[in-house]
């Protein structure tokens, strides 16, 4: 008889006697600290009513129906949930709310290094409090939190919406454009924003602002500077209220760890005023994150301000356990046509060391001098390397970059290494329309891409990867169409393949890692300079 193995569901994991006690020791310290700045704590279910959670319904939520065929969702969020049950449970009663979680969230996720599809988080809501003393509380006491945890070095990260709302509105974007600048914003695309500010008509100051939006990073100092360029009232108002929940933090002694972004913008949409993010040298990725939300409520019937933040309990102990902080920019160098330029471009601007060949036994190499680390990576790899943090920054085709879709600051356009992703088929098949084909098979080595561009266009298809030779596809029936990178054509013409349609142009990128970009911005931004001026040289 054979002895069955039995595993855990895919993104979840269990936990043993030893890391459950130093974990339980990490959240109760978290508590302690919630508890003694009077925060109360509460527990939802781990499961809620679709509508609870109203547009903040992702595509990676765990749904299911009960009996009665209603819309059920493992909950992704805490602050919807405990919006609802200050509504409909605690309306009895005047004044401020202060509330505490220790909870289980659920998200498909693909696994990574601290990202798993059920993971804890610890959190606190201050509900019914307008203005910076609530926003500062909550900041410092997120740092007090932090320190109770473990952590001893880490940084906020603070922007404000008012601020891009009120730039867009002295821009007079459309709501098109609006939309725009946010989704740049939300993917961390420097690339995007310059396109976006290229195309509007609005007078150079404000155009360079919003060209360097991720850039827009700095101290109080970075306020005053900002105060004297832009006119408009909102974005004026936000500035204000940055000055003074920075001045009320520093009372409390945590000034040291805020800094500003005011090119920060977080994937979830209800935030209404000031937000941060915290960054720690051993994660590629935020450790804690909040802010206001004063419009959340009113889905409940309840208008009503409030401002909060979450610990993502995992990553701190993760980060705890790591302790790998350094001095070094490592940069993941991808093999293959990229690489000599790559590293021709990077040279100019001081960043080099000896024997950095794409054919060398020696993966890792350092220049002590300069504190610089290089990476041999396999070109699809570089985006992994930079979003876990194994490498601050990276050069790659924006072809990978989409196809991938890691979650990495895209900060310039290098400009070689130029090719387009696009549609063929062959001569003897070509038809006059897309929707002409009985059926659309299609080959390709970049199926998120090829997938994005039939949902587009609302044609139905069926996606065959594969890795190489993608042109003989067609040519042995294994697909009608082929989505494939060229440069030339010469290989669709030699195989008799018409290119039918143009999908996008891509070109190489630098990315950096999200956290890299926070706490060595002051180097990656003088990188970022310099490249750009090589680049300007260049085109001239």
């Amino acid at each position: 008889m054979l002895n069955k193995v039995y595993q855990v569901p895919y993104g979840t994991k269990d936990i043993l006697p030893g890391e459950m006690k130093r974990r339980r020791s990490i959240e109760n310290a978290i508590l302690d600290v919630f508890d003694k700045w009077g925060y109360e704590e509460v527990k939802t279910p781990g499961f809620e009513y679709a509508d609870t959670f109203g547009s903040g319904l992702k595509d990676n939520d765990f749904r299911f129906f009960d009996r009665n065929n209603n819309l059920l969702v493992l909950r992704n969020d805490m602050t919807a949930p405990i919006a609802r049950l200050a509504a409909t449970r605690l309306q009895q009663g005047e004044g401020v709310k202060r509330l505490c979680y220790l909870a289980n969230l659920y998200r498909y996720e693909e696994i990574q290094m601290g990202r798993q599809c059920e993971f804890e988080q610890a959190g606190v809501e201050f509900l019914g409090a307008y203005g910076a003393e609530a926003d500062a509380e909550v900041i410092v006491l997120a740092a007090q939190a932090l320190q109770a945890a473990g952590l001893q070095e880490f940084a906020f990260s603070v922007g404000h919406v008012g601020f891009i709302n009120g730039l867009a509105e002295e821009a007079g974007f459309t709501a098109e454009q609006v939309l725009q600048l946010k989704d740049c914003l939300r993917r961390h695309d420097a690339v995007g924003l310059e396109e976006l500010a290229a195309q509007a008509n609005i007078n150079e100051e404000i155009k360079q602002l919003f060209g360097d939006f991720l850039f827009l990073q700095g101290g109080v100092e970075l306020l005053e500077q900002l105060s004297a360029v832009v006119k408009n009232e909102t974005c004026l108002a936000a500035l204000q209220d940055l000055r003074q929940i920075y001045t009320l933090v520093e009372e409390h002694g945590a000034g040291k760890y805020v800094s500003f972004n005011l090119g920060l913008y977080r994937s979830l949409d209800y935030y209404t005023g000031m937000l941060f993010e915290v960054y720690v040298p051993e994660m590629g990725y935020p450790v804690a994150g909040g802010g206001r939300y004063d419009k959340m409520m009113r889905g409940f019937g309840m208008d009503c301000p409030a401002t909060g933040f979450a610990i993502g309990v995992d990553r701190v102990i993760l980060a705890l356990e790591r302790n790998t902080s350094d001095e070094y920019i490592t940069i993941a160098m991808p093999k293959g046509k990229l690489f000599k330029k790559s590293l021709a471009y990077l040279e100019k601007v001081g960043y080099a060391a000896e024997n950095v060949t794409e054919d060398s036994r020696k993966l890792v190499i350092t220049n002590e001098e300069t504190k610089v680390r290089f990476i041999i990576a396999k070109t699809v790899d570089v985006p992994t390397y930079v979003e876990y943090g194994a490498a601050d920054i990276g050069i790659i085709g924006k072809d990978v970059l989409l196809e991938e879709n890691k979650d990495v600051v895209e900060l310039v356009d290098l400009g070689f290494g130029k090719c387009r992703l696009m549609l063929a088929v062959p001569e003897k098949n070509l038809r006059p329309a897309l929707t002409d084909y009985a059926h659309l098979r299609v080959a390709t080595k970049y199926p998120n891409c090829a997938k994005a561009y039939f949902n587009k266009l609302g044609i139905q298809n069926e996606i065959v990867k594969l890795n190489g030779s993608i042109e003989l596809g067609p040519l042995i029936g294994l697909s009608e169409l082929i989505v494939d990178i060229v440069e030339t054509g010469t290989t669709l013409r030699e195989n008799k393949l018409v290119e039918v349609d143009s999908i996008f142009t891509a070109t190489a990128r630098l990315i950096a890692n999200r956290a890299s970009f926070k706490l060595k911005f002051a180097r990656l931004h003088k990188l970022v300079e310099d490249l750009r001026a090589v680049l300007n040289e260049r085109d001239k």
